[in-house]
């Protein structure tokens, strides 16, 4: 939420928090935001053997006949005061241009969750920032950090969301030094089960990168689940239906994002960006400046061979040159 920015105002990346080393598997600035919980499942498979199917994926659907009932149905703004609701901590989680997350304690249930304050003073488009919460309302999955309810006032807007105590996916791994293929394997598969929950449901995220990504709990990956977070740049769309905005994360953009007409698997794309930094510790697409960098993604050419890939399975290998096709070619429920 207030952390993408259109592909042109934002700088790439810098390279070296991308050299994050693998551990080869032989044959085989705004956030901390959202509730701990265990992983759905305790069984992580490398690209190796056989991934578990997109069958066993828990899903909801949003489409909700009127008098029918939905999760936003019970996530109602309050106008009254979040103290009176819950204890929060001073000390801050995070912190963005519009405000920040602190850790508050439900009085009622004395369950912890992530208190998000925005000082609406700083929005500047307050229609976008509601479509972001009514798309938040409406999702319930284990992969995607779940709304709990709101709070406002004519000076602030305060989000309850889920507790995510693991931090940023990009960080664990830059901290830890290094990540199996195996560990790899069970942070893309649950990536590719959020968005492919989202695009049953006909939303677009257009801003997956590894920031976006948090670890529920501070146990080690692979045994806690991931959870997708900021849906700033989400957008609804009609099954079909091509989108022309420009917008994303330049080193996870997909190339029909720079040409102006793309539909939902730009999101499928911009994993497989993911996958490759993963596996080898490298960004696939890298440049001195955001021209450079967008060049090289127009492009579209990267390599899986070299010492970076050492020990990497002909599977990973396999898995990110399929997910590195044209983004028209490939969605979230075959790559699963």
């Amino acid at each position: 939420m207030g952390g993408a920015c259109h592909y042109c105002c934002e700088k790439p990346q810098a390279a070296d928090r991308a050299q994050i080393a693998h551990h080869p598997v032989h044959h085989s600035p705004h956030h901390p935001a959202h509730r701990t919980t265990h992983h759905q499942e305790a069984h992580h498979h490398d690209f190796e053997g056989h991934p578990e199917g997109h069958h066993l994926q828990k899903r909801a659907t949003l489409q909700v006949k009127d008098g029918g009932f939905a999760l936003g149905n019970f996530a109602a703004t309050s106008t009254g005061h979040i103290e009176d609701f819950y204890e929060i901590e001073k000390h801050k989680l995070g912190e963005g241009g519009f405000g920040a997350v602190r850790k508050g304690r439900d009085k009622r249930t004395g369950r912890y969750y992530a208190i998000k304050t925005i000082r609406k003073k700083g929005v500047q488009e307050p229609e976008k920032l509601k479509e972001e919460i009514d798309i938040m309302r409406l999702l319930d999955h284990p992969n995607i950090v779940r709304f709990q309810e709101s709070f406002e006032d004519h000076r602030l807007l305060q989000l309850v969301l889920e507790l995510c105590e693991g931090g940023e996916l990009i960080d664990r791994v830059t901290t830890e030094g290094s990540v199996t293929e195996r560990q790899a394997a069970g942070c893309v598969r649950d990536m590719l089960r959020a968005i492919n929950y989202l695009h049953m449901n006909n939303i677009m995220h257009r801003d997956l990168k590894p920031e976006n990504f948090l670890l529920a709990t501070k146990e080690e990956i692979g045994k806690t689940s991931l959870k997708l977070i900021d849906f700033g740049l989400a957008k609804r769309f009609h099954p079909g239906e091509q989108v022309c905005t420009k917008a994303g994360t330049p080193n996870y953009v997909a190339p029909e994002v720079l040409s102006g007409r793309y539909d939902e698997k730009v999101d499928t794309w911009s994993i497989g960006v993911i996958t490759y930094l993963l596996l080898s510790g490298k960004h696939p697409f890298t440049g001195k400046t955001v021209e450079q960098v967008l060049q090289k993604v127009k492009t579209a050419n990267f390599v899986t061979e070299g010492k970076h890939w050492k020990g990497i399975s002909a599977d990973g290998k396999g898995f990110v040159q399929v997910g590195g096709r044209r983004a028209s070619e490939v969605d979230a429920k075959m790559v699963l």
